[in-house]
């Protein structure tokens, strides 16, 4: 009898949900604010197909593909539109827009309380605090208190690429060295430490960590309620496993930078001056269902019409062609992003690319080991995830 209840109540469940189901589908095709604009069938009425391209990493590529199909606005999801233009980024993302970032950002591991950072920051007037407070680390006065050591860790990074005796042997996956060069260097500029991921292994797995990181929040952000349901462990696996070793290290890490504080003996990194930064408009120092829209960077850096042969590189696009090709093809540039949510690491992050590209291009032989491919594996995990290009690098004698 109980189990024929069970049946019952399972029949009488299914009967209320699929008129509400059969609803939510005419709404969204025919009643919703979005319906009049184009998009893919399933993406117009479900939330599915964008959980299951952020769960693959293949979102920026299916999006440039409905760009391609659909034209500059696409319905992406019941509630999301995709733009791919430049008037585009100035209206959501300029200094006047008047949008909000989206929800998407603002789910942090399992167990934890959500604490916002620069990036994840949903307010506009938090946001506005914790850049204006991180802006005097990414000054330029800053930056030249900290080229030493970049160059140090730089230094360091070609003579371990160079080296056959070093990780990976002789051919050199690009992708992982240059993210060791990067967590070496802000290691050392945050924390006063790096991670000596250029000489040993024994933190290399922090990379990855942090990648299945970013992965779970790709997914997460596009479908909070996976996790209300329980059902994010069972599509992301466990992703967390290493979490608690990372959390033990870092832990380590805070201890003893506060203990070297304490003795006065801390170089100028950027965490001393976080600490002591005041916010420019208050003086306050640093305290212990709706409609999303975006551009989507990977569609509109290979827009033909503002980048003709999009898939060819080319960088001398930017000196042969006429003033007003480079004009517009600098209105869809957007690396870094724009406006007041553009990365506050930009002039970091240039010092860095120019300074590898030239010591790079001056002392080594670089020979490739097989085919480039055209994107190296990139996945889109909320940033980057990349496999790539393999080299064999020599010094140059």
């Amino acid at each position: 009898m109980e189990g024929r209840s069970h049946l019952v109540q399972l029949i009488q469940a299914a009967r209320n949900t699929s008129p509400r189901m059969l609803w939510a589908v005419v709404y969204r095709l025919l009643f919703h604010p979005l319906a009049r604009h184009p998009g893919p069938f399933l993406h117009r009425i479900s939330i599915i197909p964008c959980i299951w391209y952020a769960y693959k990493g293949s979102r920026h590529v299916v999006l440039a593909k409905l760009h391609e199909e659909y034209g500059d606005i696409v319905r992406y999801g019941p509630n999301f539109l995709s733009f791919n233009n430049p008037k585009a980024i100035r209206d959501i993302y300029g200094a006047s827009s008047g949008f909000v970032k989206a929800k998407y950002y603002s789910h942090g591991p399992p167990g934890h309380k959500f604490t916002a950072n620069i990036v994840t920051a949903v307010s506009k007037a938090e946001h506005g605090r914790k850049r204006r407070l991180m802006s005097g680390a990414m000054s330029d006065s800053a930056l030249r208190k900290f080229e030493p050591f970049v160059q140090e860790k730089i230094d360091l990074f070609l003579k371990q690429l160079m080296d056959p005796k070093s990780f990976n042997g002789t051919v050199k996956n690009l992708s992982e060295w240059f993210n060791f060069l990067s967590y070496d260097i802000m290691g050392h500029l945050a924390f006063g430490k790096g991670f000596n991921m250029l000489t040993s292994d024994e933190h290399h797995y922090v990379q990855p960590l942090i990648e299945q990181f970013q992965h779970r929040g790709s997914v997460i952000g596009t479908a909070p309620w996976l996790e209300r349901f329980g059902l994010a462990r069972i599509l992301l696996g466990n992703m967390m496993r290493k979490q608690k070793l990372f959390r033990e290290y870092a832990t380590v890490q805070a201890a003893e930078r506060i203990a070297r504080e304490n003795r006065g003996d801390g170089i100028d990194d950027i965490f001393r001056l976080l600490m002591q930064a005041k916010d420019k408009e208050t003086g306050e120092t640093m305290p212990m269902e709706e409609i999303e829209v975006g551009v989507p960077i990977w569609a509109i850096h290979r827009k033909p019409e503002l980048f003709p042969d999009p898939h060819t590189f080319r960088p001398e696009r930017w000196i042969e062609n006429s003033q007003e090709q480079i004009d517009l093809a600098r209105s869809g540039m957007m690396p870094f992003s724009v406006g007041t949510r553009g990365c506050v690491g930009k002039s970091l992050a240039m010092m860095e690319l120019h300074l590898i590209t030239a010591k790079l291009a001056f002392i080594a032989n670089i020979e490739p080991t097989g085919p480039l491919g055209d994107d190296y594996g990139l996945k889109d995990f909320f940033g980057a995830s990349r496999d790539g290009p393999f080299l064999k690098i020599t010094a140059d004698v």
